[in-house]
Order: C-alpha cells, then sequence, then structure tokens
C-alpha cells in the first residue's frame, strides 16, 4: 500500500466519523424538550422555558462545566434528563462569585430536579457527570455517549 492509498482511507475514514458525529448531535438538539425523556413530564404550562435550556452530548465519567446567568425576583425550576442507562446524574451548582457550592443532588437522593428563587441576577456554574452503568470494555460508542439536557423554566416572583 502507498502512502496516498493511505491518506485517502483515514480522510475517508474521518469524514465518516465527523458526519455520523454530526448527525448524532443533530439527535440531541433539543433534547431537553424531547417527548422521549424524562425532562419532557417535568413541562410546567404555567411557566415559560428560559432560553439558556440545553442539550449537549455528554462522555460517562467525565464533568461537563457550564455558567448560566440567572435573573433575579425569578422562581426557577430545573431539570436534567439522560438516557436510560447513564443515570445517575451527579449535579452540582457553584456561585461563580463566591466558588460556593449551592446544591449537590447527592445530597438530595440524587434526585434529577430543583427549583430556586433568586432575589438578584447571578451566574450559577452547573458540574454535571453522567455515572451510569460500568462497563469495562465498551465496544460501541452509544454505551460511554449519551444525549443529556437540561430543562430550566422560570416565572416571575409573585410581590409578597
Amino acid at each position: 500500500m502507498n502512502l496516498l492509498n493511505i491518506k485517502i482511507k483515514l480522510f475517508s475514514l474521518f469524514i465518516f466519523c465527523f458526519i455520523f458525529k454530526l448527525l448524532h448531535g443533530q439527535y440531541c438538539l433539543d433534547y431537553y424538550i424531547s417527548p422521549d425523556n424524562d425532562c419532557y413530564y417535568d413541562i410546567d404550562r404555567s411557566y415559560s422555558i428560559y432560553n439558556q435550556s440545553l442539550s449537549a452530548l455528554l462522555v460517562k465519567d467525565s464533568t461537563k462545566i457550564i455558567d448560566i446567568v440567572f435573573y433575579g425576583k425569578r422562581e426557577y425550576k430545573i431539570s436534567f434528563c439522560t438516557e436510560k442507562n447513564f443515570y445517575p446524574i451527579r449535579i452540582k451548582l457553584i456561585n461563580t462569585d463566591t466558588g460556593k457550592e449551592l446544591y449537590n443532588n447527592f445530597d438530595n437522593l440524587a434526585s434529577n430536579g430543583l427549583e430556586i428563587e433568586l432575589e438578584n441576577t447571578m451566574i450559577i456554574r452547573f458540574e454535571v457527570t453522567l455515572l451510569g452503568e460500568k462497563i469495562v470494555n465498551p465496544v460501541y460508542y452509544d454505551e460511554i455517549i449519551s444525549c443529556t439536557g437540561i430543562l430550566i423554566q422560570w416565572t416571575k416572583l409573585e410581590k409578597k
């Protein structure tokens, strides 16, 4: 085999993997509101879906860090969902100004949802880790990569 044939085969493999990953990524688009997951059942029609809600492909046992701006004088409902074999999800919320941990779902029986009220605007860091079933020698990509959604809903706080 000459060098040109090897380069062509490697390039073809790269293109195939890229297209496959792109298509799988499209599948994750708007996963947080898809009827195929647990977040969907948490949708409250009296709340608005926050535009910072998101979906992403996450790798099992690695932590995704996301900073989200939350505006004051609002109540938020936050739900987390992933594909069946990737639960439990470890979720930590951290105040980026102080570094203080605001929430750890493992302190709350590994709950996949929470409600918070905020008087002031703040940036909250989400640390999301898929724990899931342990697989010693994964064979297929979908044994270690999963769509994950964060559904954030909000409503204005009622004046007291």
